[in-house]
């Protein structure tokens, strides 16, 4: 029996996601820009619409500029695994259907490596 295969998760590519963020944060601040320029009088209501929107553009700015991949990858050390032969003991245990230990001989196995 195989087990289940694992789902891949669908990432976008890191462009994708920053050029939306970008357009977003575009998109609020040139709202923010009109709401000034056609009401010279803000009431607290756009006042408070205004600073979400500032906030929101912030977080993108800050989300946006902390994309960058910056991990790397670190290659594991090789294993060296010296030529010649071992001899392996294993020991085994079980229990019948009763639940009475079973009397297994232990079972040496030779590994060689060349």
């Amino acid at each position: 029996m195989l087990p289940l295969p694992i789902p891949r998760r669908f990432v976008p590519p890191a462009g994708i996601r920053v050029l939306f963020l970008l357009a977003l944060a575009l998109f609020l601040l040139k709202a923010t820009k009109n709401l000034w320029i056609f009401d010279n009088a803000l009431c607290p209501r756009q006042l408070a619409w205004s600073g979400a929107r500032i906030a929101i553009f912030v977080c993108s700015v800050i989300y946006a500029a902390g994309c960058g991949a910056g991990s790397t990858t670190v290659a594991p050390p090789p294993v060296i695994t010296t030529s010649g032969t071992s001899t392996v003991t294993v020991a085994m245990s079980a229990m019948s259907f009763s639940g009475k230990p079973l009397q297994l001989q232990p079972l040496q196995l030779t590994l060689t490596v060349k």
